[in-house]
């Protein structure tokens, strides 16, 4: 059975890459740059993952907590992700921990509930519990 839900198409993102900078583009030109040292402006790779996950997640929140006010607004909330990355080779992310901080005043279980269904809704948690594949190639300049 297929999923009533209008597919979205993520935008297409391009890297740039000069002798100064790293930067990353999506289609409608917004920019994000890449911290090329500790102290540069802007994120490294493994913020942006958590970033990801905990905008997604708060996302998902934000519309279960809406519908739960019953007034379609969700009372303000924080996310906080911490990336942890393994020990051994290869380089790669072991564990996300996701702490979630609610408004006062809901039952924990109702909470516990609101939460659990964010995350499921969250296509960037369900992409990292799934492994996603990841397809290199090498693709000709086309600029000549």
């Amino acid at each position: 059975m297929s999923d009533p839900r209008a597919i979205k198409t993520p935008s297409r993102i391009r890297v740039r890459v000069d002798a100064r900078s790293i930067s990353a583009v999506n289609d409608r030109g917004n920019e994000i740059r890449y911290a090329i040292s500790p102290s540069a402006p802007g994120f490294n790779p493994l913020e942006l993952l958590s970033a990801s996950l905990g905008i997604c997640t708060a996302i998902n929140l934000r519309k279960e907590l809406g519908a739960v006010t019953g007034n379609g607004t969700a009372l303000p909330f924080e996310i906080v992700v911490e990336c942890i990355k393994a020990p051994d080779p290869p380089s790669r992310v072991e564990q996300l921990d996701i702490a979630v901080r609610l408004p006062g005043g809901l039952a924990e279980i109702a909470a516990d509930d609101i939460v659990r269904r964010a995350e499921a809704a969250c296509t960037i948690a369900n992409t990292l519990h799934a492994s996603a594949r990841v397809i290199t190639r090498l693709q000709e300049d086309s600029t000549n």
